[in-house]
C-alpha cells in the first residue's frame, strides 16, 4: 500500500506582499516582477531536480499571491503546476485541490475549453500514480462543479467544453515555428499545443507571462 510521506514543516519562502510584488497587470510579453521571477525560476529548477516538497511550496505560495493580486490565468497555471507537484510527493487529495483551484479560475474567466483539454491529461497523471478515486474526481468536473457563482453565462452551457478538433498533422508545424521546450526567462515546460500564441513566431510563456519565440 502506498504511504503518504510526510511532509516537513511549512516554510514561508515569500514576505508580506505589496501592490507591485507581480511588476503590476500582466499583458501578453510582460512578465513577471524581479522577485516572483527569481522564485519561480527556483521552482522550476526544483521540479527538475526532483526536490518537490520545496517547489511545491514555492508554487502554491505563487499562486495564491497572484490570485490575491487578481491574475487569475496566471493563477491557475501555478496552481496545477503545485498540483504537479504535490502528486510526485504522494499527497493527492492536496494536488486535487489546487486542481481544482487551476481549473476553476479557468472556468471562471471563461476559458472552459482550456478545462477540456487538461482534465484528460491531468486524469491521466492521477491515475498513472494510482490516484484512481482522485483521477475520477477530476474527470467529474464541470463549469458547474468549479466555480459556479463566478461563472460567465456561455462558460455556463457544457457544450463549450467540446474540445476543437485538432489540426491535420503537418498544418500547425507549418503555420507556426517551433517553440523551446522549456521558457528561457523561468525555465517552465512550454507545450506548444496549449500556449497562446500571439503571433507566427512568438507566444505567451503560461506560467511568467513572458514572450517566448520560435527556434
Amino acid at each position: 500500500m502506498f504511504r503518504r510521506r510526510p511532509r516537513r514543516p511549512f516554510r514561508r519562502m515569500i514576505r508580506p506582499l505589496g501592490p507591485g510584488f507581480f511588476g503590476g497587470p500582466l499583458m501578453p510579453g510582460r512578465g513577471l516582477g524581479a522577485r516572483p521571477m527569481q522564485l519561480l525560476e527556483r521552482a522550476n529548477q526544483l521540479m527538475a531536480s526532483g526536490e518537490y516538497d520545496e517547489a511545491a511550496d514555492i508554487f502554491g505560495q505563487l499562486a495564491d499571491a497572484a490570485e490575491e493580486h487578481d491574475m487569475p490565468k496566471r493563477a491557475a497555471h501555478l496552481h496545477l503546476q503545485t498540483a504537479r507537484a504535490l502528486l510526485e510527493l504522494g499527497e493527492p487529495d492536496d494536488a486535487l485541490a489546487r486542481v481544482k483551484r487551476g481549473l476553476g479560475l479557468f472556468a471562471a474567466i471563461g476559458k472552459t475549453r482550456r478545462v477540456a483539454q487538461l482534465v484528460p491529461r491531468i486524469v491521466e497523471e492521477f491515475r498513472a500514480r494510482g490516484f484512481n478515486a482522485q483521477a475520477d474526481a477530476v474527470a467529474a468536473l464541470t463549469p458547474q462543479a468549479l466555480t459556479p457563482q463566478a461563472l460567465t453565462p456561455q462558460a455556463l452551457t457544457l457544450q463549450t467544453l467540446t474540445p476543437q478538433p485538432p489540426l491535420p498533422k503537418g498544418e500547425g508545424e507549418r503555420r507556426r515555428g517551433t517553440l523551446p521546450a522549456k521558457c528561457p526567462h523561468c525555465g517552465g515546460a512550454v507545450r506548444s499545443d496549449e500556449v497562446e500564441w500571439i503571433d507566427p513566431t512568438s507566444a505567451e510563456c503560461d506560467y511568467c507571462g513572458s514572450v517566448v519565440k520560435t527556434q
